[in-house]
């Protein structure tokens, strides 16, 4: 798990313990429950971490940046319609991946697609 992914799920543990170590105790709870977490959670975070990411990626070159931004947001966009269109569900930010260089959206885990 990645350092930024390991802040918000130490604050998701924190403010659920009963989360904690039990798989899909998140899910579990009721929408309203989910909201008011997941709310205070972002309350905690800059919500910048990505961008922040891309950029040091960059090295300080503006243009780079704004490449890789741009490439991230279409293929963001298009692997969503993809796999809308192809049915795939469980999709959150642990199945996917962000190539290093170019920004690309990567899909991982089908594991349960073909089930």
């Amino acid at each position: 798990m990645g350092h930024i992914a390991q802040v918000e799920y130490n604050l998701l543990v924190q403010l659920a313990p009963s989360t904690a170590g039990k798989k899909d105790s998140y899910a579990k709870l009721l929408p309203l429950q989910q909201l008011e977490i997941f709310e205070r959670i972002m309350e905690k975070t800059s919500g910048m971490d990505l961008a922040r990411v891309m950029h040091e990626q960059s090295q300080s070159n503006w243009q780079e940046w704004l490449a890789r931004r741009s490439t991230y947001t279409r293929s963001l966009a298009v692997m969503s319609m993809v796999g809308y269109l192809l049915g795939l569900g469980d999709r959150h930010p642990s199945n996917l991946m962000i190539h290093q260089t170019s920004g690309k959206v990567v899909h991982i885990d089908f594991g349960d697609w073909y089930a």
